[in-house]
């Protein structure tokens, strides 16, 4: 009988050993590919001593968390604040996790969510005065389970892309001597929608280069199409042309990520004035690696060089500062439309 009892806390040691050793294993398989994955392919891997990033982030990993993804999440956060990486983040079961944001000091109203989140002010055209013209730009994105079908996420991109630009277009039935893209309440999403969207404003041509770690990427847009090295990503039907001599584009604290790449879009543009505060500072472009449909993982893959034959990887200056002062409901109140208008009148 106590040959048989001691058998027992034998294998219960086996298994909770090999337990134990299956879950280090499979937390480190994925924390070490993040680091490899960062190590070559991250915009800020030369500036980092990675033999002290690895020493510290191993130690932030968490046993005691639910499960192994759960254990390395604290490390992964660790990570991205050690390498300075703002935009990159860890979906888990539909979780987001990041890193330390470094703009901790800035003050946002948060009434500008409210309209951010309400279609009404979010994506919306008007006609200011009688001859000035008003987009309101939304936050446009698509699954991240779309990415991997290019077929059916060019559809929708595109579907997307055309929804935004017949809302613009609808604005050619009157003469206009100015348009404002208004970006404040763009949070961000899929670049290629606002940017495609917009074509007939920003033109065709090259809008930027994406500067990467080991090759560049050309974002072009051609009759409506907007092209990454030649490969189509959205396409509109571009029907529609604008006479103006002038476009203000409105930038505020929320305006995130897509929407600074799509104010990136009209940079170099001589008839282009921007217009209110400092952005997000999500302008990096990101890239995505998919561990599973519950795992996946972005990093800031290279920053934005501008037709302007600037680079830009943090946030964008407006031409004219504009401190608060949005109306959203009275947009003849608006400090910053208002700034804008006194512009297309000069």
């Amino acid at each position: 009988m106590r040959y048989i009892y001691l058998r027992f806390i034998v294998v219960a040691v086996i298994l909770f050993l090999f337990n134990t050793l299956h879950s280090y294993a499979q937390r480190h398989v994925v924390l070490d590919s993040i680091v490899r994955v960062l190590e070559n392919n991250s915009m800020y891997r030369t500036s980092v001593n990675w033999k002290h990033i690895k020493s510290t982030i191993y130690k932030s990993v968490d046993s005691k968390a639910a499960d192994s993804i759960y254990q390395i999440i604290p490390a992964v956060q660790k990570l991205f604040s050690l390498l300075g990486d703002q935009h990159g983040v860890l979906i888990y079961k539909n979780d987001i996790f990041k890193g330390r944001k470094k703009y901790v000091n800035r003050k946002i109203d948060s009434s500008l969510y409210t309209y951010a989140y309400d279609e009404q002010y979010a994506f919306c055209t008007k006609i200011l005065n009688d001859k000035y013209g008003y987009i309101s730009v939304p936050s446009p994105t698509i699954s991240l389970g779309l990415i991997k079908d290019r077929k059916l996420a060019l559809e929708m991109l595109s579907s997307m892309s055309q929804t935004l630009q017949d809302s613009l277009c609808s604005l050619t039935s009157q003469k206009l001597d100015g348009i404002i893209v208004d970006l404040r309440l763009s949070l961000g999403g899929s670049y290629a929608i606002p940017i495609s969207g917009l074509s007939p404003l920003i033109g065709d041509g090259t809008v930027f280069t994406v500067q990467q770690a080991n090759s560049n990427t050309e974002v072009k847009l051609v009759n409506g199409s907007m092209l990454e090295n030649g490969n189509i990503i959205s396409n509109t039907k571009a029907d529609c042309s604008f006479k103006v001599s002038k476009i203000a584009v409105l930038l505020g604290p929320l305006t995130g990520s897509a929407a600074e790449q799509t104010a990136l879009a009209f940079k170099g543009k001589s008839n282009v004035k921007f217009i209110g505060e400092n952005t997000a500072g999500y302008l990096t472009m990101t890239k995505l690696v998919q561990f599973s449909d519950d795992l996946i993982f972005t990093y800031s893959g290279g920053d934005i060089k501008a037709r302007d034959n600037n680079v830009y990887a943090e946030d964008i200056s407006p031409d004219l500062l504009i401190n608060a002062g949005d109306n959203f409901k009275s947009l003849s109140d608006d400090a910053k439309v208002k700034a804008a208008i006194d512009w297309f009148k000069n």
